[in-house]
């Protein structure tokens, strides 16, 4: 299991309507991707899952666990989760 840096939400990461919005998901998710992966390799597909809201100020740490590697091609998957956190408590919320 890899862990990232927990961040706090910000305002800067809320869409028009009051919610985070993707890319802020997509960029804390990508955190939790191993430097040498990250700089060598390219996104190219994604599912996302809602699961439940967050807001600007709740804090939020994501995890990411690598499910296959293929080091021929260059080709990894992860599992990612990001999750609202309140102390020792917490709640899934998408990936």
């Amino acid at each position: 299991m890899i862990r990232g840096p927990k961040q706090v939400a910000r305002r800067s990461d809320m869409d028009m309507n009051g919610h985070i919005n993707t890319s802020s998901y997509l960029a804390w998710a990508l955190e939790t991707v191993p430097q040498d992966i990250y700089d060598s390799c390219s996104l190219v597909r994604m599912e996302v899952e809602y699961k439940a809201e967050c807001v600007a100020g709740n804090e939020v740490e994501s995890l990411a666990c690598l499910l296959t590697e293929n080091q021929e091609n260059d080709s990894y998957e992860f599992i990612h989760v990001v999750r609202r956190c309140e102390g020792e408590n917490c709640c899934e919320f998408n990936l």
